[in-house]
């Protein structure tokens, strides 16, 4: 972080951006001195419909696209951002230098989640760029390939920025999910992903390095799960999640425990 700058520019390699790209998102932040993560409004490449226009957290950690596939005149943009797209965001710096970078570890997939959650629980606000336009090359189904990495990064992230209580809150939907995505991954042939995941999380490395996380999140946090994880999104969504019996049973049961227990999360 050194150097004469303000504010930090991400972007991703597989985007395009209009002329005006980043001259309108250093505008929308400087017009927002409230708002510390900005991203631009994300286009799928070649088509008018949205990638995303700030992304949203389910409460067991999965993270979804605000109005994936949607045209951009449907307004979706209104809806709630929970943390910034990497693939075009502005950061400012003393958010770098108050909770650190992204997580090396991540990898991939994640990590712009758990950077966004880490700075909202610091007291880090995010918004979108709308005028901001860029245009990505995103392919939905890559996700399954690296299916491990991104299971791996939501469950560390639930385990280091939730607060136990929380964890304990959604416990129940949480091991169930995971046994029913288990015996998915089994019965399509991928148990290498289950197997390993267990190894990960067996590891006393693993439980050391979230000890650690854990540690410095008490030390910066300002914001409890109650303003945070509270407003988490009930229902999951994705181009991936359209089955019937997602939709229709699995879907509302996640949905339905998610509004009685979140009028428990007082913390």
């Amino acid at each position: 972080l050194d150097g004469p700058f303000d504010d930090l520019v991400m972007l991703n390699m597989d985007t395009v951006v209009d002329d005006e790209w980043l001259e309108r998102l250093v505008e929308a932040a400087e017009a927002s001195p409230d708002l510390h993560i900005l991203q631009s409004k994300i286009l799928l490449y070649g088509t008018d419909r949205i990638n995303s226009v700030g992304n949203r957290i389910h409460y067991l950690g999965y993270g979804s696209c605000n109005g994936y596939g949607q045209p951009t005149s449907n307004g979706a943009s209104r809806a709630p951002v929970d943390y910034a797209s990497g693939a075009a965001m502005l950061v400012r710096r003393d958010v770098f230098e108050a909770i650190g970078l992204f997580r090396d570890e991540y990898f991939m997939y994640y990590d712009d989640m758990e950077f966004g959650w880490r700075a909202r629980l610091a007291g880090y606000n995010i918004g979108l760029a709308e005028r901001s336009v860029c245009y990505h090359k995103y392919a939905a189904d890559r996700i399954l390939e690296f299916l491990g990495y991104a299971e791996r990064n939501r469950l560390l992230t639930l385990l280091t920025l939730a607060d136990l209580r929380t964890l304990l809150l959604i416990a129940p939907p949480l091991v169930i999910v995971q046994v029913v995505m288990g015996g998915f991954l089994l019965l399509r042939g991928t148990g290498g992903i289950v197997w390993t995941l267990l190894t990960y999380f067996t590891q006393r490395d693993t439980w050391g390095r979230i000890r650690r996380w854990r540690r410095e999140i008490k030390q910066l946090r300002r914001r409890g799960d109650a303003q945070i994880v509270r407003s988490f999104s009930g229902s999951l969504s994705g181009p991936h999640l359209t089955t019937p019996a997602f939709r229709y049973l699995c879907d509302p049961l996640l949905r339905a425990y998610w509004a009685l227990a979140k009028t428990l999360l007082v913390w």
